[in-house]
């Protein structure tokens, strides 16, 4: 191509050619074209105004032809109106060839292939329709500048060791796989989309918003760099709400300002979790229903306790602390982590008659022994018994004489058998009994632990496996994300 030309006819086909345009060139696709060859973009000059164009000018191209950009420099895809990738077309980088470069600035539906091989394809200037794939493979970056994907019916994959930005960018529908990365830049939104086992990064001053029901498997890690002032690390709820369902989580990763926020409600389910890292702090700033778990290893904080619903099917556990800032009305699971370990609670619990209190004990008692050989809570204000204590011997066979601190709180309110399962101070368990007393109106202590003579040796009980299952099935899915 020689300066500015153009194909435009009905029924033309281009068939088994190259195509080159250079800088300063550009070639316009007019009308019914079969493009079964390959159109290289291959501007030169790294900087200034002579790039290398190709405009879709109400053409939408049929056949199995490729867009190849072969630079790293101004190669531009446009449109004069709307323009389909039809199925068959592709639009991609050289992958032989380390960081070429293009930018699809054109109103596009795609219906074919855009594909980052080992290069970066910018998407920007207009919103873009995916019914089809955008990918992003072989250490290739898929760029979304300002503007929304409409992705319902759509895929797009992020390859290991592959990138997705979004930059002032949002994504409606469809899917994300992979297990690559998403990098936010400034903000970026996801409306009822699935996001499967990929990496999303939020640094500072940086807000990811989430709307509908989101299926995702992967981490979304906030990473607020900056001790004081207001540039957080945000996920935002919109105000119609959100879901996240899967085993997927929100990681708080440093010690500073990460949030969960906006104006709407967020609620976790089938194993979704809040996790602070130890060493790491963030903090609750929306209603957050809880039917997944809330995981302080390190520090999480809420800025109202209203603001935390614990369901039934909540769990709330960690090695960490869990600063309520009042007192949380709690319908769910409350365990320490890391199977034995110790919670600190700062504020008061009040149970409900559906809520848990469950015990892991993997070794001898005392009180020298709590968080170590035994899980122990540790609560600044009140705790209410009530609801179910569940214990599980994670296959040790206590000693009868043990007795085990559990819990320790500023009062305790209530009375032991006010705990469904004890009657008379004896806790009727999974693996047998055990004796329960209240010491000073502050120290909960199991004691004279006697297993089922059916049941010699104890298995872990039903809580037990179900929260074990949540963290293996975690855990797995946090090492496939590390290879």
């Amino acid at each position: 191509v020689a300066g500015a030309s153009t194909l435009d006819g009905v029924g033309m086909t281009l068939n088994n050619m190259r195509v080159l345009v250079g800088t300063g060139e550009s070639l316009r696709l007019v009308g019914s074209i079969e493009n079964n060859s390959t159109i290289e973009l291959a501007d030169l000059q790294s900087t200034g105004l002579n790039s290398s164009v190709l405009t879709y000018d109400g053409s939408s191209p049929t056949g199995t032809g490729e867009v190849v950009f072969k630079t790293a420099n101004q190669n531009l895809v446009t449109s004069v109106g709307q323009t389909t990738l039809t199925s068959g077309q592709t639009i991609r980088t050289d992958g032989a060839i380390a960081g070429t470069r293009g930018q699809i600035q054109a109103d596009m539906v795609n219906e074919g292939l855009i594909h980052a091989d080992n290069g970066e394809i910018d998407l920007s200037s207009t919103d873009k329709a995916n019914r089809a794939t955008m990918r992003a493979s072989n250490g290739g970056t898929l760029r979304l500048s300002s503007i929304d994907v409409d992705n319902l019916g759509g895929q797009i994959a992020v390859d290991n060791s592959s990138t997705l930005e979004m930059s002032g960018a949002g994504i409606t529908g469809g899917s994300v796989t992979g297990t690559g990365s998403i990098e936010v830049i400034s903000t970026a939104s996801w409306d009822s989309v699935d996001v499967g086992m990929l990496t999303t990064r939020v640094g500072t001053g940086e807000s990811l918003r989430l709307q509908g029901s989101i299926g995702h498997t992967g981490t979304i890690l906030l990473a607020d760099l900056q001790t004081t002032g207001l540039n957080s690390s945000v996920v935002s709820v919109d105000a119609s709400g959100a879901t996240l369902s899967g085993a997927g989580e929100i990681q708080f990763t440093t010690a500073n300002q990460n949030q969960i926020g906006g104006t709407g409600t967020l609620e976790l389910r089938n194993g979704h979790e809040i996790h602070a890292l130890a060493g790491s702090s963030g903090q609750i700033r929306t209603q957050v229903v809880n039917r997944g778990i809330i995981r302080a290893n390190g520090t999480i904080s809420l800025l109202d306790p209203a603001l935390l619903d614990n369901t039934a099917d909540g769990v709330i556990t960690g090695d960490g602390t869990l600063d309520l800032n009042g007192t949380l009305n709690n319908n769910g699971t409350i365990t320490a982590g890391n199977s034995p370990g110790s919670l600190f609670i700062d504020g008061s619990v009040d149970n409900s008659s559906s809520s848990t209190l469950l015990i892991e004990i993997d070794g001898s008692g005392g009180i020298g022994n709590r968080g170590s050989t035994y899980d122990f809570i540790d609560v600044s204000g009140s705790f209410d018994l009530a609801g179910t204590l569940a214990v599980d011997l994670l296959n040790f066979v206590p000693n009868f004489a043990d007795e085990y601190f559990i819990l320790n709180a500023g009062s305790i309110l209530g009375g032991v058998d006010d705990f469904l399962n004890v009657v008379g101070g004896i806790a009727t368990l999974g693996f047998g009994t055990a004796d329960v007393r209240i010491d000073n109106g502050t120290d909960l202590v199991l004691f004279n632990l006697q297993l089922n003579q059916t049941n010699p040796v104890p298995a872990p009980g039903s809580f037990g496996l179900l929260l074990a299952g949540l963290i293996i099935a975690s855990a797995r899915r946090r090492r496939a994300s590390d290879n």
